[in-house]
């Protein structure tokens, strides 16, 4: 007979990776942010998107690294746009598209400010089987791990 005990910590397997986790936390220190200052709930949740983005890659110094590990699959088309193969927020994103793919955007802009790359600009562009976010080639854009989301001022 086999016998088998509870793990002392949490184990989950999603096939593609989801990181329902990684969202919640985001969505909950964006609702403790906006009862504490009073600002609209929206906002801030894309303001703390921008934050935790940058702060990962800031830490991790690369933006592929970041997106890999968030479980984003990024992917070069032929032009050299990138492209994200999973969304980890799959399911919300069905149900709350406008506000999950707007802090997807948010999240992912702040990774490529945090780590300094400066190869893309980043836009909604949704389609099916892949995240709504895209990465469109700059012209004239340094090919090294370096770029920055258009249109963000630095804070």
């Amino acid at each position: 007979a086999k016998l088998y005990s509870r793990a002392a910590g949490e184990v989950a397997v999603t096939v593609p990776e989801r990181r329902y986790d990684f969202a919640a936390e985001l969505l909950v220190t964006a609702i403790e942010d906006s009862a504490r200052t009073g600002d609209p709930a929206a906002e801030t949740v894309l303001r703390t998107a921008g934050d935790m983005g940058r702060a990962m890659g800031s830490a991790a110094h690369a933006l592929e690294k970041v997106l890999e590990g968030l479980g984003y699959e990024p992917r070069m088309d032929p032009d050299g746009a990138m492209v994200l193969a999973n969304c980890p927020f799959h399911r919300l994103a069905r149900e709350h598209t406008d506000t999950v793919c707007h802090l997807n955007l948010e999240l992912l802009r702040g990774i490529a400010e945090g780590s300094n790359d400066r190869r893309y600009t980043l836009v909604l562009d949704p389609g099916n089987g892949r995240c709504c976010v895209r990465g469109l080639v700059r012209p004239n854009a340094d090919r090294g791990p370096r770029a920055t989301a258009e249109g963000k001022k630095p804070r």
